[in-house]
């Protein structure tokens, strides 16, 4: 074991001095002593060399923490990895496996040299997930196309602009209403009060009208977010008060005062988890979903928990689920539930309807079942990779699940295995 550890809010210049002076190739990253990811030198020099005629960049990227330039790290694999299949239009290596991946990859292989394989190898219909669009929307209706190769954006109170700094709209950011992802895109989003927001495929995040509010500040989620909230105080006459912040979805709200949280919360998908990494939160189910309607979060008033279950209090490590008016809460590995940032999907005692759900997600595709093939009580557990082609995928979960896949253009059909 590695006697040195990065830490996740360390500056990138430091995690380089260390891993050059001690020639390690890679270092886990750690938060609040739990490993986050890893850190490779190799791939942490071509992120920083990538604006390398652009001096103050770079000297930029050397103060980010290493939080920060894990996400530049995967945008950049992720654009590399587009790049080369617009130009060559055939298959790239996967840029990062773990190492449950890698395990299923060599069983592929080796079954797919022994066995037939239902899903056919065919280069020309190579499927990735991505290359599709984020969609900024005004309280006006007007509607902007985002470029994801940008990674994100920032709003404050009066400008709008990509991460890097380059500007977006003159209009001030009390206009953007929402902000949208399509399949296969992760984007982050940084409000103006400081609190970051990353946006899994297929997702909404609507904003208020102002954060200006000295009551609370609110926010509406379809589909799936990982929040880091600032922690924003404000005058009272009784003195400073911690101003609240709030994540409302179809039957839950969940309360932070400043905290690192995941929420999943896909309509097409039985249950909402809320997984905690930092912090405190409180999870309440509410009685009244039809106020999580309006354009503005902010007027969504009243939003009424049960009056019967309160809501409960999250710790770190800790996920609620939340079936109905039910919430359930489980023991859980917190950082697997945000591997998504960085590509990855790891699943454990899972039914193989919500991988589907995953996939469908990721590549944007249809997906049905023969012979009610996603009733079946099997639960199954892995890891996929978003940079990986659609057909390995399948391959593999053709040997854990035990069912076999037909792919015809964007349909994907689920079929009972032949014995």
């Amino acid at each position: 074991m590695n006697p040195i550890k990065l830490h996740a809010q360390q500056p990138v210049s430091e995690a380089l001095a260390l891993m050059d002076k001690d020639k390690y190739k890679s270092l886990p990253v750690y938060q609040n002593d739990r490993i986050i990811g890893s850190l490779h030198y190799d791939e942490l020099n071509a992120y920083l060399n990538e604006d390398k005629k652009d001096e103050k960049i770079c000297a930029n990227k050397l103060q980010i923490n290493l939080i920060a330039a894990m996400d530049g790290i995967a945008s950049m694999k992720l654009e590399y990895y587009h790049n080369a299949l617009r130009v060559k239009h055939k298959k790239t290596a996967v840029l990062r496996f773990t190492a449950i991946a890698a395990i299923l990859f060599i069983i592929t292989a080796l079954a797919c040299f022994f066995l037939k394989p239902s899903v056919p190898s065919n280069p020309g219909n190579l499927i990735v997930a991505g290359l599709n669009k984020v969609v900024l929307t005004f309280a006006d209706g007007k509607k902007i196309a985002l470029d994801e190769t940008k990674g994100g954006i920032r709003l404050t109170e009066n400008k709008l602009t990509y991460q890097d700094g380059t500007p977006i709209s003159a209009a001030g950011t009390a206009g953007v209403a929402s902000v949208s992802t399509s399949h296969g895109v992760v984007y982050q989003v940084q409000l103006p009060d400081g609190t970051r927001v990353w946006l899994n495929a297929t997702s909404t995040l609507k904003l208020p009208a102002s954060f200006t509010n000295t009551e609370k500040r609110l926010v509406q989620l379809s589909g799936e977010a990982y929040f880091e909230v600032a922690k924003v105080n404000y005058a009272t006459a009784n003195g400073l008060k911690r101003l609240p912040f709030i994540v409302a979805s179809i039957g839950q709200e969940i309360e932070v005062l400043g905290t690192h949280f995941n929420v999943k919360a896909y309509p097409n998908e039985p249950a909402i988890k809320t997984t905690l990494l930092e912090g405190l939160v409180r999870v309440s189910p509410l009685s009244d979903i039809k106020s999580l309607k309006g354009a503005d979060p902010s007027l969504a008033d009243p939003l009424i928990p049960i009056q019967e279950q309160q809501g409960i209090m999250l710790k770190p490590n800790e996920e609620a689920v939340l079936k109905g008016n039910k919430i359930a809460v489980n023991k859980v590995n917190a950082s697997e539930a945000i591997a998504w940032r960085t590509g990855d999907y790891i699943y454990r005692n899972t039914p193989l309807e919500n991988v589907m759900l995953v996939i469908a997600r990721w590549y944007d595709v249809e997906v049905i079942y023969q012979s009610n093939l996603h009733k079946r009580n099997e639960l199954l557990g892995g890891v996929m990779t978003k940079s990986a082609d659609m057909q390995d995928i399948l391959k593999s979960l053709e040997l854990t699940a035990k069912v076999r896949f037909k792919v015809d253009g964007k349909r994907v059909t689920v079929m009972q295995q032949q014995l």
